[in-house]
């Protein structure tokens, strides 16, 4: 339990840390873009890497979520047979 507690605390860490470093580059980078007088091209910029990596990741979200369900009944498959086998082990003994 205390590991499992430990482990949390320490990915939502990481996840606040990775967040942080991020808005601070958007907003390093928006205050350059605005300094030179470009900010209409930070804004495509910013459009053009989101229209590129949003249906990548569903893209690849979706085929990994489907080949995961796909798995989960060869699983439960493979774990019956060996519980099967474990009880005509015991049952040998």
């Amino acid at each position: 339990m205390k590991k499992k507690a430990i482990g949390s605390i320490v990915s939502i860490i990481i996840i606040i840390l990775l967040f942080t470093v991020a808005g601070i580059s958007i907003i390093v980078d928006y205050q350059w873009f605005s300094e030179l007088g470009y900010i209409s091209i930070y804004f495509t910029k910013l459009l053009s890497i989101m229209k590129l990596m949003v249906p990548t990741f569903l893209v690849i979200f979706i085929g990994i979520t489907l080949y995961y369900k796909s798995l989960i009944p060869n699983i439960r498959k493979l774990k019956e047979i060996v519980e099967i086998d474990k009880v005509k082990e015991k049952k040998k003994v």
